[in-house]
């Protein structure tokens, strides 16, 4: 069944724009700016005519909403002032994914997403916000890029809809 069918197991039968893909990219300045970007980007789930399925998917969405929140605020601790990350968050059928592009650290910063202690300099916030999204995501991948930037992607699962 597609999402054009109306199939109430998948979240993306509820995109207004019937295309189902449910993909968003935006540039946040702030950790408040991804989470009401990644917010506008789940709103299938969040409305979904389906009282039950707006339920069962409910903690799906908090979920990815602190996982952008904390790798926004990672990507823009290492930014300059003023600048801003990419964030991308695509509506999977059964997952939401994360992904946010900002600098990679230098040699002064250690790479957050080492286990707790490999980097006795690692700050404490950077440590605590590595273990928050460890916590939450299914899957983590780190992408070094071009020009000094690391693309960090986090899956993070919906529940699906409650018998």
């Amino acid at each position: 069944m597609s999402p054009a069918d109306g199939d109430p197991t998948d979240p993306r039968s509820a995109d207004a724009s019937g295309d189902g893909s449910g993909e968003k990219t935006c540039r946040p300045h702030s950790a408040a700016h991804a989470r009401s970007e990644v917010e506008f980007a789940l709103y299938p789930l969040l409305c979904a005519p389906d009282a039950r399925f707006r339920a069962a998917h409910q903690s799906g969405v908090d979920d990815a909403l602190l996982v952008a929140s904390e790798l926004t605020s990672d990507a823009l601790t290492r930014s300059k002032p003023g600048s801003s990350c990419e964030l991308t968050c695509t509506l999977g059928r059964y997952d939401v994914t994360i992904s946010v592009t900002g600098p990679s650290p230098t040699a002064r910063q250690p790479l957050l997403w080492y286990p707790l202690g490999v980097h006795p300099g690692g700050r404490r916030l950077d440590e605590l916000r590595r273990r928050i999204v460890r916590q939450i995501a299914h899957r983590i991948q780190i992408t070094r890029r071009p020009a000094g930037e690391r693309t960090t992607t986090a899956t993070i699962a919906l529940s699906g809809p409650a018998t």
